[in-house]
């Protein structure tokens, strides 16, 4: 087997760890998560940025925060399948459509809510009269450009988006 990534993990990366243990902050919060979310933010350009467990749970979280549950969304046949995963498991009524063949991002909307789903392109920039998307979603699997092992991220800019959406994430707890 030809792994995806290999860890390295040096005497700074050893730090952190030791560092997240004695704080008490191993996930899914703390200073590690806040200073992940803030250069995530950062280097989308946004003003927030909420770090989630999986790329497919940003998805998740963002589809329903859009409104697309129950509803018809188009979705490109040959995108990747997490979205379209998503969509079936809050019960979107899914149309396959052929085009929009996108590498670095998928576009998806119901009436004025839009969702970009920017898996494989954090710091790509989107030729599209929409940019920026009142949602975007990140994920740093390991085969993709910027990596955290696994997980993914949502950014915006609305404010109380970021509140329900944080809470949401948190099971309610907010932060």
């Amino acid at each position: 087997m030809i792994p995806l990534s290999v860890p390295d993990i040096g005497p700074l990366e050893r730090e952190y760890v030791a560092q997240a243990l004695a704080s008490g902050w191993v996930g899914p919060a703390g200073p590690f998560v806040e200073r992940f979310e803030a250069m995530v933010a950062k280097a989308a350009g946004r003003q927030w940025a909420i770090a989630t467990i999986t790329g497919s749970a940003a998805l998740h979280a963002a589809a329903l925060e859009a409104g697309f549950a129950f509803r018809r969304i188009d979705v490109p046949r040959h995108a990747f399948p997490a979205m379209r995963n998503v969509l079936i498991a809050i019960d979107a009524k899914i149309r396959l459509v052929d085009g929009r063949k996108y590498h670095d991002f998928q576009i998806y909307s119901v009436g004025q809510e839009w969702l970009l789903d920017r898996a494989p392109a954090i710091g790509t920039q989107l030729e599209y009269r929409y940019d920026p998307m009142p949602m975007e979603i990140y994920s740093f699997a390991a085969n993709k450009i910027v990596t955290g092992g696994h997980g993914g991220a949502i950014v915006g800019d609305i404010v109380e988006q970021e509140k329900r959406l944080r809470s949401a994430i948190h099971q309610g707890y907010g932060r």
